[in-house]
């Protein structure tokens, strides 16, 4: 399995309003966001698949129904930011990521010092 996640996080409270500011744009952001491509075998479940900055993201299993998957995950935030967790760019039947398809598979808020999980069908 490859799994595609990015984190980001803002805890920065300005109160500087000078008008020669120029503010972030979307694509200045985007930079600043890390991000990671991990691959990982589905049998091995507790796998933490991203570990940065207090935030953790550990892999629990694959479920099968008899219509669809289910990647289940576990989110630990020891940080005092809270961070947006999505997994994105990704290809659904047959789609993948590009200008005419922006594709967030999942999205999900962590609070600070908080943990969770989550699933993605």
């Amino acid at each position: 399995a490859i799994l595609f996640l990015t984190a980001c996080g803002n805890n920065k409270k300005s109160t500087n309003t000078s008008s020669s500011e120029v503010p972030k744009t979307s694509s200045s952001q985007k930079a600043e966001q890390k991000s990671k491509v991990v691959e990982f075998s589905t049998t091995a479940t507790d796998t933490v698949i991203y570990e940065i900055k207090g935030l953790t993201a550990t892999y629990k299993g694959l479920e099968k129904d008899d219509y669809e998957y289910t990647l289940k995950l576990a989110y630990k935030n020891t940080s005092n930011k809270e961070y947006e967790v999505q997994t994105r760019n990704g290809k659904v039947n047959n789609i993948s990521n590009s200008d005419d398809h922006k594709i967030i598979i999942c999205s999900d808020t962590l609070k600070a010092s908080a943990a969770s999980e989550g699933s993605i069908k």
